[in-house]
Formats: C-alpha cells, sequence, structure tokens
C-alpha cells in the first residue's frame, strides 16, 4: 500500500524514523482493511446461511412468524386418545424434549381396536385471520417410515391429511388445505369441501392402518403459509 499526502505530510522529516512511520502506518492501515473486510464476510456469511435454510426447508422465513404449534410447551397440553374409547388395548404417549415432541406406542387390534392418537389444544392460539388467508400447513418431522393421518378439528368438523414421513430423517412436509379431507367420528370419509381456514379447536396425529405396529414420530414444528 502506498502512503497517501496526509501520512507524508504528518511523517517525521528524516532518515530511517521516517521510513519506520511510514511502514507502521500502511500496516496500520492495512489491518483495518483486513478488518473491514472480515465484517464484510461474515454479513456474507449469515446472508448464506439463511439462504441454505431457505432453500432446505421451504417456508423457513415465514414459517417462524406463523408456526400453528412449537413443543415448548408440557406434556399436559397433548391429549392422548386411544382405541380404549372402544374397547382396545392400543397404548401411546408424548414426550416433549428441546422443543421437539415425540408420539409413540403400539397399536394392537385385539377387541375391534387399532388406532392410537394425540391431540394439542395449543391450536386455539392461532390467529383466525392468518388461518384463513393461509392455503398450506407444513410439518417438520422425523418419522419411521410409517402412515399418520394429521387431524384438524374445528368442533363442527374433523379434517384428516395422510403423511408417510420417511424414516430416521427430519423432513419438512407441506400440505395443501386442500388435501386436508372431512372425516366422520369413526374415519369415514365424508362429501363435503377440504379445510378452508376455520378457527381449530384442536390438531392432532393418529396411526391406524389396520395392523399390529409399534411406533414412534417426532414434530418440530406445525406452521401455515
Amino acid at each position: 500500500m502506498i502512503a497517501d499526502a496526509r501520512t507524508l505530510k504528518n511523517a517525521p522529516k528524516r532518515g530511517k524514523f521516517a521510513t519506520n512511520y511510514v511502514v507502521q502506518t500502511n500496516r496500520s492501515q492495512a489491518g483495518a482493511e483486513r478488518m473491514k473486510s472480515m465484517r464484510r464476510s461474515g454479513y456474507f456469511l449469515i446472508l448464506v446461511t439463511v439462504f441454505s435454510l431457505s432453500t432446505r426447508f421451504p417456508g423457513f422465513a415465514r414459517a417462524a412468524s406463523n408456526r400453528l404449534l412449537e413443543f415448548t410447551a408440557a406434556e399436559s397440553e397433548w391429549v392422548v386418545v386411544n382405541d380404549g374409547v372402544m374397547g382396545g388395548v392400543s397404548s401411546s404417549g408424548v414426550k416433549t424434549v428441546k422443543g421437539v415432541m415425540t408420539f409413540s406406542g403400539r397399536v394392537r387390534l385385539e377387541n375391534n381396536g387399532g388406532f392410537a392418537s394425540a391431540r394439542s389444544t395449543s391450536a386455539t392460539k392461532m390467529d383466525s385471520a392468518t388461518l384463513a388467508s393461509a392455503r398450506t400447513v407444513s410439518v417438520r418431522v422425523r418419522g419411521d417410515g410409517k402412515t399418520y393421518q394429521l387431524t384438524f378439528d374445528t368442533g363442527s368438523t374433523w379434517f384428516w391429511a395422510t403423511i408417510t414421513p420417511p424414516a430416521g430423517k427430519w423432513t419438512t412436509v407441506p400440505i395443501p388445505y386442500a388435501n386436508l379431507r372431512p372425516r366422520g367420528r369413526f374415519g369415514d370419509a365424508l362429501d363435503s369441501p377440504p379445510y378452508a381456514g376455520q378457527p381449530l379447536r384442536s390438531i392432532g396425529l393418529l396411526i391406524g392402518n389396520n395392523k399390529p405396529e409399534r411406533f414412534t414420530i417426532a414434530l418440530d414444528w406445525l406452521a401455515v403459509s
């Protein structure tokens, strides 16, 4: 780097002292430039990270402000409803650890049973205008390769959407509202319009694949967009 006119004007006038002054000044200026470059690189890295998250996880930028469920509350907000209400003997439970909710258990077919489910009433806290303006619900989930039903309960109608997330890895599953189809209380399909953003009484997960099986599924968050 070449010293500018102001640097030379303020430098000592003779001998090696003048040379040393200019050299040290140049080093200081070079250090300042390196610090500026590092700061710019840091900002760039942050931008790249955000872009990467947005690319890998659809809806990342919007999801943070449109979260329908986050699993930071106690398990008491979740209610387990298994086939015991019909005489079955299936079992299940929920556990929340570090913001991740795990729903696990065993489905059995004895006594005309065959399903397990868990529901959360936290969905009632979602702003109704946000639900009404959205068209998709996204679920960040780590599955076990089995098929589940995501359930929306408005109080008057129960809506189901089928999801089969891959086993052992986190993935974000987008579910258009049009895929949330109305169901009767025993899971029978109804000839009615799909979910259209109505206020919710609860959201849940249900497994009932007409066979005995053990299951484990983990949820990070649900969001609408």
